[in-house]
């Protein structure tokens, strides 16, 4: 019983974190996607 225990609070831990990497991701593409223009602009003052 302890072993089933441990294990769905593994696999809770592992969803919540899957959730929360996923979140940031779309927030990272969303930031990207409205500033791309800048970003762009950012990258060929750098390598430009």
């Amino acid at each position: 019983m302890k072993l089933n225990k441990k294990s769905q609070d593994v696999g809770r831990s592992v969803i919540l974190l899957m959730i929360v990497m996923l979140a940031v991701v779309i927030v990272m593409m969303i930031i990207f996607w409205e500033g791309k223009g800048e970003m762009i602009n950012w990258i060929d003052k750098i390598f430009g």
